[in-house]
């Protein structure tokens, strides 16, 4: 399969990745700089949509509300005699 200098790779990636060519540094800033792109769109959509956050919020704790009170009674994961588990 060749490709011509004007399509598309494969995965729908723009260009090659050359890792093996690539300086560790620019590796690294590439991440960073990716990191933030999506950590502003995500402020940005938080911005928009006041909801979300609260969503975000409560989701976390619900999901830990729910597994510690299945594990605390299932008694599935030996805590040993760990004084706060024990009841």
């Amino acid at each position: 399969m060749r490709h011509h200098k004007n399509d598309a790779w494969p995965g729908g990636l723009a260009e090659p990745i050359r890792l093996a060519l690539a300086q560790p540094w620019d590796v690294f800033s590439g991440f960073v700089d990716k990191v933030l792109v999506i950590g502003e769109l995500e402020v940005r959509k938080l911005h928009h949509d006041f909801t979300d956050l609260l969503t975000r919020a409560v989701q976390p704790a619900l999901w830990l509300l729910l597994f510690g009170e299945v594990f605390t009674r299932t008694h599935a994961i030996p805590t040993g005699t760990c004084p706060a588990l024990t009841s």
